[in-house]
C-alpha cells in the first residue's frame, strides 16, 4: 500500500542501507521500493528487493534515481513491476547508479552468485544482474556461489511468476520446472501456455488454420474469419496442410499464411514437428509483419518446399516482431534467384530459435 523508502537527499555524506529486504512496496510516483532524489549518495548492500510494484503511472518498480550517485552491491530482485516505463527494478533519471559484480566488506572474497537479468530503464555503470553474497536467493539452495535451483512450487496467488519458486497456473494445471523456468501442463481442457493462460483453438486443415491465423487484411487477398484472440493458442492436429487449387484457404497466390501484428502461440499436438505446413514449391509458408505487445511462438511444426523471389521461402520476419523457433523443421524451402533467404529471413526483428533443424534449403 505504500513507497517503502524516499530519500531527500544525504548532506555531507553517505547512506547505506545493508542486509535489508524492500517487499512489496507500491506507489503511483517514483517507485515503490526507493525513491533516491536531490544528490543524494548512498550505497546498496546486502538487501533483496522483492515484489515492489509501481502502477500504471510509475516509472519505477524497486528504485528510482534521480541526481544521485548509487552503487549497489550483492544486491537481488526479484518479482519487481512498474508501470508505462516497464522498469522493474531500476529506473534512471540522472545520475550516476552502479551495480557491482563484487561483494562488500566483509565478503570481497566471495563469489556472488549471479541472478536474473535486471529491469532498467536509463544508464546503469557495471552489471544488469541481480547478485547475492551471503545466502542463495529465494528459490535456490546451497552455498553461495554454488546456488541450485529448488523445484517450482503451485501457488494460489495470481502475482506469483516462478522467479522465486513459487508458480500459479491460471487455468487449472500441474506446477513444473525449476525456479526461474516454471510451467504448468495438463492445463485445463481448452487452455494452455506456459501458465495455462491461453485458450487453445484446434484445427485439423489448412482451411482452419488460416481462418485461425490469417489476420492481415487486403482487398487483393483473402483475410481468415476466425482469427484467434491475441495471446491465444492455435494447435494443428497432425498432417499436411496445403492450399487448395482454388487458394481461399490461402492468403493468395504467393503467400500461405500472413500475420499482422498476432501474438500467441502456434503449435503441432505433438511435439514430434508431424504437423507439415507444405508450400509445394509454389508460395511462400509464412509472412509475419509484427507481433504488436507480445511474441509469436512457432512450435514442433515442419516449414516444407516453400517458394518466394522475395525475403524468404520458409518464414519471413519483420516489423519489431519478436519470435520464437522451437522444435520446427525446415526443409527444401527454396529461394529463387532474386531472393536473400531460403528459409528464414530477419529484418528488424529479435528471434530466437531452439531444437530447430534445417535441410535441403537454397536462395
Amino acid at each position: 500500500t505504500r513507497q517503502i523508502l524516499y530519500v531527500s537527499g544525504t548532506g555531507v555524506g553517505k547512506l547505506t542501507l545493508r542486509a535489508t529486504t524492500f517487499k512489496e512496496g507500491m506507489s503511483s510516483t517514483y517507485s515503490a521500493g526507493i525513491c533516491i532524489l536531490l544528490s543524494s549518495i548512498v550505497d546498496i548492500n546486502l538487501c533483496v528487493f522483492t515484489g515492489c510494484r509501481g502502477t500504471s503511472t510509475s516509472p519505477g518498480g524497486a528504485i528510482y534515481v534521480s541526481s544521485a550517485t548509487v552503487d549497489i552491491y550483492g544486491t537481488s530482485f526479484t518479482g519487481n513491476t512498474a508501470g508505462s516505463q516497464n522498469s522493474g527494478d531500476i529506473y534512471v533519471e540522472s545520475g550516476a547508479i552502479t551495480v557491482h559484480d563484487t561483494c562488500p566488506s566483509p565478503y570481497f572474497s566471495t563469489t556472488p552468485f549471479q541472478g536474473f537479468a535486471l529491469g532498467i530503464v536509463g544508464i546503469v555503470g557495471g552489471s544488469t544482474f541481480s547478485y547475492s553474497c551471503v545466502v542463495c536467493p529465494i528459490g535456490y539452495s546451497g552455498t553461495i556461489p554454488d546456488c541450485t535451483a529448488d523445484s517450482c512450487q503451485a501457488t494460489s496467488s495470481s502475482k506469483d511468476d516462478g522467479l522465486d519458486g513459487n508458480f500459479y497456473c491460471i487455468n487449472g494445471g500441474d506446477v513444473g520446472g525449476t525456479t526461474g523456468s516454471c510451467t504448468c501442463t495438463n492445463c485445463d481442457n481448452g487452455y494452455g501456455g506456459y501458465s495455462c493462460q491461453s485458450t487453445e483453438h484446434q484445427v485439423n486443415g489448412m482451411t482452419e488454420l488460416f481462418n485461425k491465423v490469417g489476420n492481415y487484411e487486403s482487398t487483393s487477398s483473402n483475410t481468415g474469419n476466425d482469427i484467434m484472440p491475441l495471446g491465444d493458442t492455435t494447435v494443428m492436429a497432425v498432417g499436411e496442410y496445403k492450399c487448395s487449387g482454388t487458394r481461399e484457404n490461402c492468403q493468395g497466390s504467393t503467400k500461405m499464411l500472413y500475420t499482422s501484428a498476432l501474438y500467441g502461440e502456434l503449435k503441432c499436438i505433438t511435439d514430434e514437428a508431424s504437423c507439415i505446413i507444405d508450400g509445394e514449391d509454389t508460395r511462400q509458408i509464412l509472412y509475419v509483419s509484427g507481433t504488436g505487445d507480445g511474441k509469436l511462438t512457432l512450435r514442433a511444426t515442419t516449414f516444407k518446399e516453400g517458394m518466394s523471389s522475395t525475403y524468404s521461402a520458409g518464414i519471413c520476419i519483420l516489423l519489431s516482431s519478436i519470435v520464437d523457433i522451437n522444435l520446427c523443421v525446415f526443409t527444401g524451402c527454396r529461394g529463387t534467384s532474386t531472393s536473400p533467404g531460403g528459409a528464414i529471413y530477419v529484418s528488424s526483428a529479435t528471434v530466437d530459435i531452439y531444437g530447430t533443424s534445417f535441410t535441403g534449403n537454397t536462395a
